[in-house]
């Protein structure tokens, strides 16, 4: 238990320093002088975000919205791209930054006066982003509490009521893994859910193959192996690439290409192919809005609560 305090307390931690940092950020940037601009080009890129320093486990292809700005301060003219004082993450107000900042549109630039090539659009963070920080801390913190108070009470209580108590620690464990699988499959079949109202647009594969990727394991760098297929495809005349094939917002990897060339071998080059993207939000899409998994996680969920039930000596 003290191991998954320890984790939480690092998260906590992380998040109270970013709140912090960006705070700050927000009010330097509140100081910045400002400079009439123009938008010289706006459209859609793509890169690879996710990742955390080398280990590119989590790493995927995004959309990002580039705007490219020029502006003069004291008779030099200087360029840039950042529009806002928040991190742009990918895959996020994609389209209505290119509707809000189309070529040729006059805006007003706030540029730092000790680096004038340094400047942005928008001062102020996107509306909330305090509030959803304070709460995800909140959050932890909440469990951090249910953790120290509640576990130890729930193992005294199941050593005194079940029948077998020596394993009252064993079948927590095992009960604690199968809620989480149940908890885990039940979001995975929501989001499928609401996939299933998605609109949808034809689109082409333009890579497909197995890539090498670099994770931390056990303190070592491995190599992996997983699914890599790019599809292109267009809304409202924007053109969009996206890696994500299902609901499931991971890749199945492992170090073995045979076990992971199943969708490859699907979705080849050049095939055209039907996308099913987010009305909200067109820069997040899918191929399959089938939870895939999803059944595998209620079956191991069910099948760890039962040995919970057995090892307690309930069944």
């Amino acid at each position: 238990m003290y191991f998954f305090l320890m984790i939480l307390a690092a998260f906590a931690g992380l998040f109270v320093f970013a709140t912090v940092y960006k705070y700050i950020e927000v009010r330097i940037a509140a100081r910045w002088s400002s400079a009439p601009g123009k938008i010289l080009s706006a459209k859609v890129v793509q890169r690879k975000a996710g990742g955390t320093g080398s280990d590119q486990r989590h790493a995927e292809l995004r959309n990002f919205a580039e705007v490219t700005y020029e502006y003069v301060v004291q008779g030099r003219r200087y360029r840039a791209s950042r529009v806002s004082v928040g991190e742009d993450l990918g895959n996020y107000r994609v389209e209505e930054t290119l509707a809000k900042y189309p070529e040729g549109v006059p805006v007003m630039v706030f540029y730092n006066p000790t680096n004038p090539g340094e400047a942005l659009l928008e001062r102020d963070v996107p509306e909330g982003l305090f509030r959803f920080m304070f709460l995800l801390v909140g959050g932890i913190v909440a469990v951090g509490l249910a953790l120290i108070f509640g576990v130890e009470r729930i193992h005294g209580w199941l050593h005194a009521v079940l029948p077998a108590k020596s394993n009252a620690s064993l079948a927590l464990m095992f009960g604690f893994m199968g809620f989480f699988a149940l908890l885990i499959g039940r979001a995975m079949s929501y989001e499928a859910k609401q996939a299933a109202g998605w609109p949808s647009t034809w689109g082409v594969v333009e890579e497909s193959g197995i890539e090498d990727f670099q994770t931390l394991e056990d303190g070592r760098w491995k190599t992996r192996k997983r699914t890599n297929v790019v599809y292109r495809y267009q809304v409202k005349g924007n053109t969009y690439r996206s890696g994500r094939l299902g609901v499931a917002r991971w890749n199945i990897s492992s170090n073995i290409g045979a076990l992971t060339g199943g969708a490859a071998k699907k979705y080849p080059p050049g095939r055209p192919v039907e996308v099913f993207f987010n009305p909200a939000n067109p820069a997040e899409a899918v191929l399959e809005r089938r939870a895939t998994g999803s059944g595998f996680l209620y079956a191991a969920g069910v099948v760890l609560l039962a040995v919970a039930a057995r090892v307690a000596g309930v069944i």
